[in-house]
């Protein structure tokens, strides 16, 4: 008699290689709408301390089960038990009812992650980790739609929230792969939208020619510099928060007297409600003044541009490096060149708004080249003016100007004798039938032949 074992589970695994990479693009929010959004933080802040103190009951529930002898008492709720509490809490309570059942469920893995970090952190022996706890608001403004497409999407330069409706999204780069989650944040004084994105890693990077004769070339990430490469170049970016340290000291003393002036005009009032037989004001209660209000404005600005030349000179030094190197880098502050290379097509050149002597890949960096100034139409009737330039491209070609019995035929354009007579000596015209298919063209050679 043969015993049948059960085949192990099958695991299904991709067949090629994936990266996920995020997108990050500014949200256009009007200060009419921003109170939904900052509502809906608060709301599910209210649910992650709630949720976090239930957590925190059981683990105390559970130890005293130890203690007793009752082991088999111990039970700690998994991810699908969580769920359904938040669900029974959000039909309870309109306001969280009102929230979009993916954003109750992002929060609950939240908590489990930081709870799975301290059980590893525990388990390795690393001390200073704990376990999660109760949040202030300010540390908590921001939401994730775990599933992109279910109350969540993208359209005509547009992201649509489900609750709040559509907010106009600068997104000025083409999301490659596909879109996986949708977080929103606010930070830096606005709102940002972070899509991620899971792209398989041989469509990201091409496979290298046969014929590539270029070096090996390897990178090392460092502090003091972003990054040094094997043949001795580094790459070292600005250091702002260096350079802004004398204003940043200046407008955090600011801040600083300004709250010592708040502190004192709280204890008077203390001092006058217990004079009075009352009970004293809180802190918290004290509104801020409209000169605080701005000393903190005027500080938070100074950091947010601390942060965002950081971030902007990190993005311009790696456009620099990859078209030398071949792979992007994969984070702030990642080696763009670690043993991997891209052959650019022997076809390609420079890109046409590259300055001299530069990449044409990190041109929205430099600004280069500077804006070429148009010539109006009024301008361009005179014969003696050359064609005008167009908005969209270089100069138009000049036409041929022949004035034998030739000019006839459909590659040129004849010319009245008194414009032939200051014309140019003739040549031949390879741009014809594109010159005479341009509207701008026309105009021209009406003013010309009418002169």
């Amino acid at each position: 008699m043969s015993i049948q074992t059960a085949k192990p589970k099958r695991r299904k695994a991709p067949k090629h290689k994936g990266e996920i990479r995020a997108y990050r693009f500014a949200m256009v929010v009007p200060p009419s709408r921003m109170g939904a959004l900052f509502d809906a933080c608060d709301i599910l802040l209210d649910l992650r301390n709630r949720l976090v103190v239930h957590l925190a009951e059981n683990r105390r529930v559970n130890r005293e089960y130890k203690q007793n002898g009752q082991a088999d008492q111990v039970h700690y709720p998994d991810r699908a038990e969580l769920y359904r509490l938040v669900s029974a809490w959000a039909a309870e309570d309109e306001r969280l009812s009102g929230v979009h059942s993916h954003l109750r469920q992002n929060v609950v893995t939240r908590v489990l992650e930081g709870v799975s970090r301290w059980l590893e952190a525990v388990a390795e022996g690393k001390g200073g980790v704990r376990p999660p706890r109760p949040k202030d608001k300010k540390h908590y403004r921001s939401f994730t739609f775990p599933e992109y497409g279910n109350g969540c999407r993208i359209n005509s330069h547009r992201v649509y929230l489900s609750g709040f409706g559509w907010f106009k999204l600068h997104d000025h780069r083409k999301i490659a792969g596909r879109p996986k989650t949708v977080t929103v944040k606010f930070s830096q004084g606005r709102w940002w939208c972070t899509v991620t994105a899971q792209s398989f890693e041989r469509d990201l990077h091409a496979p290298l020619a046969a014929d590539d004769i270029r070096p090996d070339l390897g990178g090392d990430p460092g502090l003091e510099n972003l990054l040094t490469t094997s043949d001795g170049q580094v790459f070292s970016p600005r250091k702002p928060y260096h350079e802004a340290r004398a204003d940043l000291r200046r407008a955090q003393k600011a801040v600083s007297r300004k709250f010592q002036a708040r502190e004192t005009a709280h204890e008077a009032l203390c001092a006058a409600a217990r004079a009075r037989g009352e009970k004293a004001p809180s802190l918290k209660d004290a509104p801020y003044s409209k000169r605080l209000q701005d000393a903190i404005r005027a500080l938070a600005r100074r950091h947010t541009k601390v942060e965002r030349v950081r971030d902007h000179e990190q993005k311009k030094l790696a456009s620099m490096s990859r078209p030398r190197r071949g792979r992007p880098p994969r984070g702030r502050g990642a080696s763009p060149a670690q043993g991997a290379r891209r052959r650019r097509p022997a076809c390609s050149g420079p890109s046409p708004r590259a300055g001299p002597g530069r990449s044409g890949s990190w041109d929205r960096w430099r600004g280069w080249p500077p804006r070429t100034p148009v010539r109006r139409r009024a301008s361009c009737r005179r014969a003696s003016s050359g064609p005008p330039v167009s908005r969209r491209g270089p100069a138009l070609p000049e036409p041929c100007v022949d004035t034998t019995a030739a000019a006839a035929s459909s590659q040129c354009f004849p010319l009245p004798e008194a414009a032939a007579a200051r014309a140019e000596p003739p040549r031949p015209c390879r741009h014809a039938s594109s010159f005479r298919s341009s509207r701008i063209a026309r105009d021209w050679m009406s003013g010309l032949c009418s002169g």
